[in-house]
């Protein structure tokens, strides 16, 4: 095993150690290898290594429900940054892509997320997410909306999964453009 292997291994091992993480970045930097270093750093680094720690253990499930538990003052950021990357699943909503099609935008996504841990038990952790999302006006078409915000339940499943349930959106700017392209005068 080498050096780089080893600290990988001990990364897996201790998610939440810092300095860990930190040396692995420097070394994965030193390598040419920036975003990854830059994925592997802080809080969103944490997220990193726990998704990859929960992937590679036989008893990922609980251990993976263990480790957020154990988090306390980073547990809120490494859960929100571990959900983000799956909230694109909010758009599927039926509720939520019902409102999408009523809009003159396209290309929609979630620009950002916040929330609060609720609970956790063996099943998984449930988060209380807030949501920003947004699409592109097409300019071909009178402006009917691209701003959604709105709010949803996501449980993290023991073994890594994320669902969204109970998911509400309205939009936030129906028929008031951004923009006023038109001088009042003309």
């Amino acid at each position: 095993m080498t050096d780089q292997d080893a600290l990988w291994a001990g990364c897996l091992e201790e998610p939440a150690d810092v300095v860990r993480r930190g040396v692995l970045a420097d070394k994965l930097q030193d390598a040419g290898f920036v975003e990854l270093a830059g994925a592997v750093r802080g809080r969103a680094g944490l997220a990193f290594v726990l998704g990859a720690a929960s992937m590679a253990s036989d008893d990922a499930g609980p251990r993976f429900v263990t480790l957020l538990r154990q988090l306390d003052g980073l547990g809120r950021d490494a859960v929100l940054g571990y959900v983000f990357p799956f909230a694109g699943a909010i758009l599927e909503d039926d509720d939520v892509s019902d409102r999408i099609t009523r809009t003159n935008a396209f290309g929609w996504g979630v620009e950002s997320l916040d929330g609060r841990i609720t609970d956790s038990d063996a099943s998984g952790i449930r988060v209380a997410v807030r949501f920003l999302a947004g699409g592109d006006p097409d300019p071909e078409r009178p402006f009917c909306g691209s701003r959604m915000e709105g709010t949803a339940t996501s449980l993290i499943r023991s073994t890594g999964e994320v669902e969204f349930h109970d998911v509400r959106a309205d939009l936030v700017d129906w028929g008031v453009a951004e923009e006023d392209d038109q001088d009042p005068e003309e």
